[in-house]
């Protein structure tokens, strides 16, 4: 489901639908480099869309407030897609996946090398925000938490993929998948926790 069509149909994004056309245009700001590769593999990242769910969720959980400020909050929702999309190039290269959203993935256009170090510099774009806006150190440590609990959890469930690999009986237990869940329920639910956290600190 296209980002337009997931705001048409629920109408609780009505609200921060300009919000989101904002953040595109952030993202593509975020994402350029220095180097003219980095910022190839960063737009093509951004332009082969998603569902912004995270942001969303953080502008939305600012907009609950009676002081929302866009120019404070935009950072955060920025940072908060692009962990998700940092994320999901290091995904893209362990499960070596050739498309994500009808569109190729970086490894599939630059190869593994250039995806990994794009998907690094983007996680490094996102902490880069979240230092230059003095938010706070209990928003700096939270989503380091976050981004600690997303690698765990792929960790837990490629560890499993290598197991069936060598023909082995896969030995994620009960107890392993749990905590993949939580922790990747916990990143998710997190974000909005930090965006909640926000709006607080400014009352």
């Amino acid at each position: 489901m296209s980002l337009q069509v997931m705001i048409l149909s629920n109408h609780m994004f009505d609200v921060i639908k300009g919000d989101l056309e904002v953040l595109e245009e952030e993202l593509l700001a975020a994402v350029a480099a220095p180097v003219e590769l980095v910022t190839e593999v960063g737009t093509h990242l951004v332009q082969s869309g998603g569902k912004r769910l995270r942001p969303a969720l953080c502008l939305l959980a600012a907009r609950s407030g009676p002081q929302f400020d866009m120019k404070r909050t935009l950072p955060l929702a920025v940072a908060f897609e692009l962990i998700h999309m940092a994320s999901l190039v290091h995904d893209d290269v362990l499960d070596e996946s050739d498309t994500r959203r009808g569109a190729p993935t970086a490894n599939a256009k630059w190869g593994n090398q250039v995806a990994i170090l794009a998907g690094d510099y983007i996680f490094a774009r996102a902490f880069d925000l979240i230092a230059g806006e003095g938010y706070g150190d209990h928003v700096s440590k939270r989503l380091a938490q976050l981004v600690c609990n997303l690698s765990l959890g792929e960790i837990v469930q490629d560890s499993a993929v290598y197991q069936a690999s060598r023909g082995r009986r896969i030995t994620l237990t009960a107890s392993a998948r749990k905590r993949q869940i939580s922790w990747k329920f916990a990143a998710s639910w997190g974000l909005r926790w930090v965006a909640c956290l926000l709006r607080s600190s400014r009352n």
